[in-house]
C-alpha cells in the first residue's frame, strides 16, 4: 500500500492521521493474540527439543513462518525479524532433509527467548494502565 505524502493529492495530514489511526486499530487485536501464538510455537518447539531436533518440525515451521510474515505487516518488525531468523534455520534444515543440528537448536532457543521478551513488551504496552 502506498501512502501519499502530505501536500500531494489525497495525502493531507488529516488523511494520513486517519489512516494511521485505522492501522493502529488493526494492530491492537493482532498484538493481543501474540502471547497465545507464542505459546503454541513454544509448545511445538518443546516437542522438537524432546526429540533432540529430529521431531516433526512442520507445525512449528508453519507457525513461525506465518508470524514472520504477518508481524511486520501489523507494525511489529522485531517480532518479524526474530521469527524470520528461526524460519530461515528451519527451512534450511527441511530443504536439506536433515534434523536440526545442535547449533541450530541453540540459535533457535536463544531467538525464541528474544522473541518472548519482545512479545512480553508488546503485551505490557497493550494492557490498560492500572
Amino acid at each position: 500500500m502506498s501512502i501519499a505524502a502530505p501536500g500531494r493529492a489525497g495525502g493531507s495530514p488529516e488523511r494520513l492521521r486517519a489512516l494511521q489511526a485505522r492501522l493502529q486499530a488493526l494492530a491492537r487485536p493482532y498484538a493481543a493474540q501474540l502471547p497465545s501464538v507464542l505459546a503454541r510455537i513454544e509448545a511445538c518447539w518443546a516437542d522438537i527439543e524432546a526429540a533432540d531436533g529430529g521431531g516433526e518440525v512442520g507445525p512449528f515451521h508453519e507457525a513461525i513462518h506465518q508470524l514472520a510474515g504477518t508481524a511486520g505487516a501489523y507494525g511489529f518488525p522485531e517480532v518479524s525479524r526474530h521469527s524470520a531468523t528461526i524460519d530461515m534455520l528451519i527451512g534450511r534444515g527441511r530443504r536439506e532433509a536433515r534434523p536440526l543440528t545442535t547449533e541450530d537448536m541453540v540459535v533457535i532457543r536463544r531467538t525464541l527467548e528474544h522473541l518472548a521478551n519482545v512479545i512480553a513488551g508488546i503485551a505490557a504496552d497493550q494492557s490498560p494502565a492500572s
